[in-house]
């Protein structure tokens, strides 16, 4: 679990993403994955861990694990399987300017308790409708 050293200019986002428009290149999952990471990172002063480390995305100042989900829709996918973080981020961006907003940032346990089944992929789909609100049991 190697941390990876951040210091990021968020601010080119928005003229990467409208070159990448013009050129037609696609915003899929995983680009939109990793500007969350990085808005999360930038928000939440979390450390980011190397792309595809297992189970989780960054760790906060404290060393609690965190799973970071950013979508354009409404809706993110979960791993059904394996190790879970005890934090999870979840960013909802703009689909024009993809400029975040955090829809959710506490314990991971109680999203991933109202999470829908297991799909055929391994993924589990849960609405940001559905998230817990600050204030509430389990955030």
């Amino acid at each position: 679990m190697a941390p990876v050293s951040h210091n990021l200019d968020l601010s080119a986002i928005p003229d990467l993403v409208e070159a990448a428009r013009r050129v037609g290149v696609p915003l899929d999952g995983h680009t939109i994955g990793m500007i969350g990471e990085a808005y999360a990172a930038e928000l939440l002063n979390l450390t980011l861990m190397k792309a595809s480390n297992e189970g989780f995305d960054a760790l906060t100042t404290d060393g609690r694990t965190v799973e970071v989900k950013a979508t354009t829709g409404r809706a993110v996918s979960l791993q059904a399987h394996g190790r879970r973080p005890e934090l999870l981020v979840v960013l909802q961006l703009n689909r024009a300017t993809l400029e975040p907003t955090v829809a959710y940032f506490g314990p991971a346990a109680p999203v991933w308790e109202i999470a829908g089944r297991a799909q055929k992929n391994g993924q589990r789909r849960v609405s940001i409708a559905r998230l817990p609100k600050p204030g509430t049991a389990g955030s």
